[in-house]
């Protein structure tokens, strides 16, 4: 009887170790403080800023925590990060900070105001460095109901990353150097590899017209993505379109082309800067981005300097004619290839209108115009010169009046007339040394000549000798006042004006001498 009983233990023990040890674990319990870190663009909107709900797909970006496999030894939770359609956008303060950014944030448990953490790419490292780490406040407001603890984030599309893991070991701490009661140091795998980065697009297209004006997308591009290299903020010589393209792949696998289509239907061919042929048909980006997996374009429309570098717009293969421009509708294609030469998919559309503001001169004629985009500003011209007595009054597009130079806001295509208003007289003073004056016109101030009455009080009534000196001041409508002095005088018993006019601000003032008392 003994011997049945040991060997039915013995073959007990011996069906034990053939089970694995999870078998005798505790079951798995996943950790519920880990969630996606907070995604937020630090642009502003006017700088091409996302709308946060805008970063990733809609509820595509989550966390799960699974069991650690065997082979990862040493590891306590697996994290797994995914989202759908990341985009490409600026965390931190500083304009260096583009990336795709994601992260994972595990808050701290009750209790818990500081905390060890260390991540690196490995786990070889991380023992080593989690030792000499120091013990540090945990980060504040790092969930959406604003608890503290630990966060990472991570540019997912930088080169370092592309094993799409990183390890991150942690311990709480109830203050500088004391660990919550009955806690280790936790190591949490965090498996990014389900993120999904957004695909090449056409971000902004600007336009930024002659005379350092542009549209509101110009400014984007420029506070977005920095100004394209060697190029000045705004291409203020020359009417230049700006072409903000993001998310490309810097893999070297995947080829981009742009094609853009003026209003009349024509595909624009470019030159370089010594008017050879560079490309056929459309212009390709691949001249432009490098290993960025961003670019602007800067195409000119009407270059006036061809010994400037740049794209030039032309009309036909070899042609050295600048492209004569249109106002209408252009459309900006992006184009994706898996070869140099490969056949072309469309994967993204754009179109940006341009209008024109005619500017007219004092005669009627046309004096220049203006290509702007659509919902951009130009600056109305200087202020034209005017006739003698007359002066420039504003411009005006029928509707509305701008100053000279004040920027015009381009809703369409308009003309700007300029309009012009007489000089009049707003008020006539006369003085005199020796006599008190008063001049009244009689005939109405904006009449041209004004005529004018003279009355002479005081002592000296009579004027003798060379005369009474009196002078003559002019507020005119435009301008500031003006004098001029004649003379009274009394020969022969007659009373004279000497001269008989003066012109004073562009008035003509007539004393009429048969009026003076």
């Amino acid at each position: 009887m003994k011997k049945r009983i040991l060997s039915i233990l013995l073959a007990m023990c011996m069906l034990m170790s053939l089970l694995p040890v999870a078998a005798f674990a505790a079951a798995y319990e996943a950790p519920t403080n880990v969630t996606p870190a907070i995604l937020h663009d630090t642009r502003d909107a006017n700088a091409g800023g996302i709308a946060d709900e805008d970063l990733v797909a809609a509820d595509s970006y989550k966390v799960t925590c699974e069991e650690p496999a065997s082979a990862d030894i040493g590891v306590n939770h697996v994290i797994k990060l995914v989202a759908t359609d990341l985009k490409r956008h600026r965390n931190g303060d500083s304009p260096e900070n583009m990336g795709y950014w994601a992260g994972v944030a595990i808050a701290a448990p009750e209790g818990a105001t500081h905390m060890k953490a260390v991540a690196k790419l490995s786990t070889e490292s991380l023992g080593t460095a989690f030792e000499s780490a120091q013990v540090r406040e945990v980060t504040p407001n790092i969930t959406a109901d604003n608890k503290g603890g630990f966060v990472q984030y991570l540019d997912v599309s930088a080169e370092a990353y592309k094993a799409g893991v990183f390890y991150v070991k942690l311990q709480w701490y109830t203050d500088a150097s004391t660990a919550v009661a009955n806690s280790t140091a936790t190591v949490y795998k965090v498996d990014f590899s389900g993120v999904k980065l957004a695909p090449a697009a056409i971000d902004k297209v600007g336009f930024c017209a002659v005379g350092n004006d542009a549209n509101d997308e110009v400014d984007a591009i420029i506070k977005s993505y920095g100004r394209p290299s060697g190029i000045a903020n705004r291409d203020s010589d020359r009417n230049t379109m700006y072409i903000a393209m993001t998310d490309l792949d810097v893999s070297g696998k995947t080829y981009y082309t742009v094609k853009i289509t003026d209003p009349d239907g024509t595909v624009l061919s470019t030159n370089d800067k010594n008017g050879n042929k560079t490309l056929s048909g459309t212009i390709d980006c691949r001249n432009y981005t490098g290993t960025e997996n961003f670019s602007v374009l800067r195409i000119t429309l009407n270059p006036t300097n061809r010994a400037d570098n740049g794209a030039y717009v032309v009309t036909t293969a070899g042609d050295t004619t600048p492209y004569v421009m249109k106002a209408g509708d252009y459309k900006v294609e992006l184009y994706t290839s898996a070869t140099a030469d490969g056949e072309l998919t469309k994967i993204d559309t754009e179109t940006i209108t341009l209008n024109t503001v005619t500017v007219k001169d004092k005669a009627g004629e046309v004096a220049d115009t203006i290509f702007a985009a659509k919902g951009g500003t130009v600056k109305a011209p200087a202020a034209p010169a005017a006739d003698t007595g007359y002066a420039f009054k504003h411009w005006s597009d029928g509707t509305k009046t701008y100053a000279p130079e004040a920027a015009v806001t381009v809703t369409g295509n308009i003309t700007l007339t300029p309009v012009f208003e007489r000089i009049v007289a707003k008020s006539v003073t006369a003085t005199a040394d020796n006599a008190t004056l008063v001049a009244t016109p009689t005939t109405d101030l904006t009449a041209d000549p004004v005529t004018g009455k003279i009355t002479i009080t005081g002592a000296a009534t009579t004027p003798t000798g060379d005369g009474t000196t009196v002078t003559l001041a002019i507020t005119p409508s435009v301008g500031a006042v003006e004098t001029k002095t004649f003379k009274l005088k009394y020969e022969n018993e007659t009373l004279s004006a000497d001269p008989v006019q003066v012109t004073i601000a562009g008035i003509n003032y007539t004393i009429d001498v048969s009026d003076i008392t």
